[in-house]
């Protein structure tokens, strides 16, 4: 297993560095990087200054040598709309997605496990069809509009629940709850998918056979063998998280890197959108590192080569 991690480590600098110039050479075809930094009334003589300045004299090819040697050094550049360096303002934002995720994928953990759970054991009848139902319209629902929804309905009209912002817990509500949306349903069908199969092998029925207690039974032997498709499920979510952060924290006005990144693209602070493309990027690839330790350590089967 360590053989594996160590494997996959080495890899990350080699995706990094495939996003990086992918964002490069997006964000040069936008335009001229140079009229980011002066106003519409800049003339001709300061713009090409500026560009003598910033190296945008140079051909794309020297320009990308300087980006990347920058990059090594954690050097994205300034921001524009904070006028600090934009790593220490992406980091600095790092904190408040990362609890929002958090609590999101506990909640969707919660909801979706014991959803999947109670539908699979009383497979086709009501409840199965109650909660099977809701996931199969949950997966339908757009966040944003589910986001909007709440506010209007706990916010607005019942007083509950603050509508934006952050600060106690009850900030944290709705925009978790917006968030683990995002994957709950899908999760309380992978669930209930899965237990019902693993509760199809012919272990399960020796062990009824044995007289074993059906809680035992779910607790010692389909559980564990359930467990695979909900981890997976699980590591291919973080990405989407991310992405799904943006459109909640735009929503509730939660201060992380997602609403961060809206921002900077309406700004076009070019700092600020490497930065927090690479973050997230190297969120996303440890993320999937770990999942993959983590069905290796959940499934001895699973060899890791």
């Amino acid at each position: 297993m360590l053989q594996f991690a160590i494997r996959q480590l080495i890899w990350v600098p080699i995706t990094l560095l495939l996003v990086i110039t992918v964002t490069f050479f997006v964000l040069r075809l936008t335009g001229d990087p140079a009229t980011l930094y002066l106003d519409a009334t800049a003339t001709p003589e300061q713009l090409d200054i500026l560009r003598r300045q910033l190296g945008l004299d140079k051909p794309l090819i020297v320009q990308y040598g300087r980006f990347l040697g920058d990059i090594l050094t954690l050097d994205f550049g300034h921001s524009l709309q904070f006028q600090a360096p934009a790593i220490n303002i992406v980091i600095g934002r790092l904190g408040a997605t990362f609890v929002l995720i958090v609590a999101s994928l506990f909640l969707s953990l919660v909801l979706g496990l014991v959803g999947g759970l109670v539908s699979a054991i009383y497979k086709d009848r009501a409840a199965d069809v109650a909660i099977s139902t809701f996931a199969v319209v949950g997966q339908s629902m757009p966040s944003f509009w589910l986001g909007i929804l709440l506010v209007q309905l706990f916010s607005l009209q019942l007083g509950w629940l603050p509508t934006s912002g952050t600060g106690g817990w009850l900030h944290l509500v709705l925009p978790a709850t917006t968030l683990a949306a995002f994957i709950t349903p899908n999760l309380i069908l992978i669930t209930r998918t899965a237990v019902l199969e693993a509760s199809a092998e012919q272990f399960v029925t020796t062990a009824k056979a044995k007289g074993l207690g059906p809680i035992y039974i779910l607790v010692r032997h389909i559980l564990p063998n359930a467990m695979n498709p909900i981890i997976s499920f699980f590591g291919m979510q973080v990405g989407r998280l991310v992405g799904g952060s943006v459109v909640t924290e735009t929503i509730f006005a939660w201060p992380g890197i997602g609403r961060l990144m809206i921002g900077a693209v309406y700004q076009r602070d070019v700092p600020v959108v490497v930065a927090t493309v690479t973050v997230t990027c190297l969120a996303i690839i440890l993320a999937n590192l770990v999942v993959s330790l983590m069905l290796a350590a959940a499934d001895p089967r699973i060899k890791l080569n």
